[in-house]
């Protein structure tokens, strides 16, 4: 589950937190401003992929010396690195974009038994991050004109970033839920001593004891429904063994008794 998340964290933010130093056309601005460093540019016309090859974007660069240059690129002057590498490896890198998304749903749709309502959540967000996907791909190469529809809902990154949350914070109940009913509220015996340790319930209570450790347990252990599961089977272990006592010490003393009338009657 960490290595989902980090994932999902590591491809959302790339893209929508773009920083100057990983601009595509950087070397091309500083080549043309050296010995000065840009400052800013302004898009001036703008051509159809279709249309052009190399003269798509025609913006005017501003330099910190006050110096402008009219600059010409086949991609926006504002794509980062990542952005251009995820136009050139589509569709490999929607999916890969897609399959944190794709994996913590299913999950979340066992654990919660495939609830409509969290069907409906769970579909507009794959939908929100597919368009936001589009809409990374589209920015390299797109119309300038649409560009702050995209950066206002799309590309964001506190809008991003609260809707990451927000799916997060609804996906994280079911998947506790499916991951509790597989490790912690069924006898692990059952469910991983067949698969891995048929014939080793101990190992499988290990496994089940560091797959799924309760909170509880380390806080105030009483608080836990496993600790009173564990006093259960240890007062009845207990009280196993004292009727086995008592029956071995009743026939103990019948023994006794018969040997003594015995005895007696000879």
């Amino acid at each position: 589950m960490r290595l989902i998340l980090t994932l999902v964290c590591l491809l959302l933010f790339a893209g929508t937190a773009p920083s100057r130093a990983d601009l595509q056309l950087q070397p091309k601005m500083e080549a043309t401003c050296r010995p000065a460093s840009p400052a800013s540019y302004t898009i001036l016309r703008w051509k159809p992929r279709e249309t052009c090859t190399t003269d798509c974007f025609v913006s005017r660069l501003t330099c910190t010396n006050g110096k402008s240059f009219e600059l010409v690129s086949r991609v926006h002057p504002a794509t980062t690195e990542f952005q251009m590498a995820f136009w050139s490896w589509m569709p490999w890198s929607l999916l890969l974009y897609l399959l944190p998304f794709l994996i913590i749903v299913g999950v979340a749709i066992i654990g919660s038994e495939a609830a409509v309502p969290l069907l409906i959540v769970n579909a507009c967000a794959i939908s929100y991050a597919t368009v936001a996907a589009w809409s990374l791909y589209a920015s390299v190469t797109g119309n300038p004109r649409d560009e702050w529809v995209l950066q206002a809902l799309f590309l964001n990154p506190y809008a991003f970033g609260i809707f990451l949350l927000l799916f997060l914070i609804v996906n994280a109940v079911p998947i506790w839920r499916l991951l509790d009913g597989l490790f912690y509220r069924h006898p692990p015996a059952t469910i991983i001593s067949p698969v891995i340790w048929a014939g080793y319930p101990h190992h499988a209570a290990s496994m089940h004891a560091e797959l799924m450790p309760n909170i509880f347990e380390f806080v105030d252990p009483r608080e836990s429904s496993s600790y009173y599961h564990r006093e259960t089977d240890r007062l009845r272990a207990f009280k196993d063994k004292l009727d086995a006592e008592t029956a071995f010490a009743q026939a103990y003393l019948r023994r006794e008794r018969t040997r003594n009338h015995l005895n007696d009657g000879l």
